[in-house]
């Protein structure tokens, strides 16, 4: 990471970018974007330096990390990551489709949970894991986007979270909230691909509206027990696989979004041995 001054930034002379955080504002500088911690106080602008500092020299795959710290008086007050062009959230991508084709879905997907365990692996935890903080090219490439400022990563701890991870166990559930960890990862995870795949959180699906994909679905079938687990208040929250260990390759079904039940069904499963 390079490091410069605050003040020799000209953040009047950049343009705004089309998404925006609710913590910071985004600026637009060519193939980089400018994040300003605006909304941040002095003490936690110093923790996220100390931070930065510390991640020095970490590489993770498909990650966008800060490039450059721009720092005032042992602050940061702002820092650029790569702009990842042509680029639309997992969340906007598919919403804007009359019909998803599962594979198209699928795939992407599988490999966000990929990156996920990549980050576990160097000893990472995201916390705020948000299909809206995960971007896709017209490639069907993935890249995760808002991570440093509320990973959490040795020391530096972070209590920041997925909104609907937040409104899952606040409002479902009902539960204390603490620091996040590798499993409320894949938790949260598991959320965003149901509220990605049915466009509502797992506590409001219907049983109807649930077997009308699950069905057609092994993928739904392979996580049907760790949903149930999840929605059974009277059990621990559940320790659970990987996105990409219950995703089935031979799903092939194509999703109405405007019925949100499947329209074609070609069924290689019963065919397995």
């Amino acid at each position: 990471m390079e490091k410069a001054k605050f003040k020799d930034l000209d953040i009047s002379s950049l343009e705004k970018f089309k998404y925006q955080g609710g913590s910071s504002t985004l600026f637009q500088d060519g193939d980089m974007l400018i994040k300003v911690l605006d909304r941040f106080s002095d003490a936690e602008k110093k923790e996220l330096l100390k931070k930065a500092l510390k991640m020095d020299g970490v590489s993770l795959k498909q990650v966008l990390l800060p490039k450059t710290l721009y720092t005032t008086d042992g602050k940061l007050e702002a820092y650029s990551i790569d702009n990842y062009l042509d680029s639309k959230t997992l969340f906007d991508f598919y919403n804007d489709c009359s019909y998803i084709h599962c594979q198209s879905l699928f795939a992407p997907v599988r490999d966000a949970s990929f990156i996920l365990r990549d980050i576990h692996k160097n000893g990472f935890c995201c916390n705020d894991v948000s299909f809206d903080n995960i971007l896709i090219n017209n490639k069907g490439e993935v890249k995760y986007t808002d991570f440093f400022d509320n990973c959490t990563f040795g020391s530096f701890s972070s209590y920041h979270m997925s909104r609907y991870f937040f409104r899952f166990m606040f409002f479902y559930r009902r539960e204390h909230i603490g620091p996040g960890c590798s499993n409320s990862d894949k938790i949260t995870f598991l959320l965003n691909f149901y509220e990605l795949l049915y466009q509502k959180g797992i506590h409001n699906i219907s049983q109807k509206q649930y077997q009308a994909l699950e069905e057609s679905s092994l993928t739904l079938q392979n996580a049907k027990k760790y949903v149930d687990l999840l929605l059974d208040k009277s059990k621990m929250l559940p320790e659970i696989p990987y996105m990409d260990e219950l995703i089935d390759n031979y799903d092939d079904f194509i999703i109405d979004r405007s019925r949100q039940c499947p329209l074609f069904t070609k069924t290689i499963s019963k065919y397995k041995k």
